[in-house]
């Protein structure tokens, strides 16, 4: 039973205002475009814990909690083309994507090097985009 375990308990709390536009066109009656865009800088309160235990927790090899605040960034967008077939019916279809950097991610809190690490590593960035379409009953 020579095996011990690895736990990486990462938070991030993100706080600030956001500033953002949107734009919808008309351009015939069956036609709607719709685009909006949406940034915001802010202030990441950022928490790692790590814990090395032996096989059954009963040795705690490594434990450490560090917090740090750094500066974080988001920015947003969003592209939707519509077709109004009827007032009460639609199809739509639209591509929309998400950036939110300075976070702190597990992946980038190991500590391979054998020594208890200094500070948080706050250079994660989570993107999310996709495009769809979708049906609109309005009633």
């Amino acid at each position: 039973m020579n095996k011990s375990f690895y736990n990486i308990n990462t938070e991030n709390r993100v706080y600030g205002p956001q500033l953002g536009a949107a734009l919808e066109v008309n351009p015939t009656r069956c036609w709607t475009w719709t685009f909006y865009v949406k940034g915001a800088c802010m202030l990441n309160d950022a928490d790692n814990e790590l814990k090395i235990t032996d096989f059954n927790d009963a040795y705690v090899l490594r434990s450490y909690k560090k917090r740090r605040w750094e500066g974080s960034w988001l920015i947003e967008g969003f592209g939707q083309l519509a077709y109004h077939w009827t007032p009460w019916l639609s199809l739509h279809i639209a591509y929309e994507g998400f950036l939110l950097s300075g976070l702190a991610l597990a992946p980038e809190q190991r500590d391979i090097s054998g020594r208890e690490r200094r500070q948080i590593s706050t250079g994660g960035d989570i993107i999310i985009d996709g495009l769809y379409a979708g049906l609109t009953l309005s009633f």
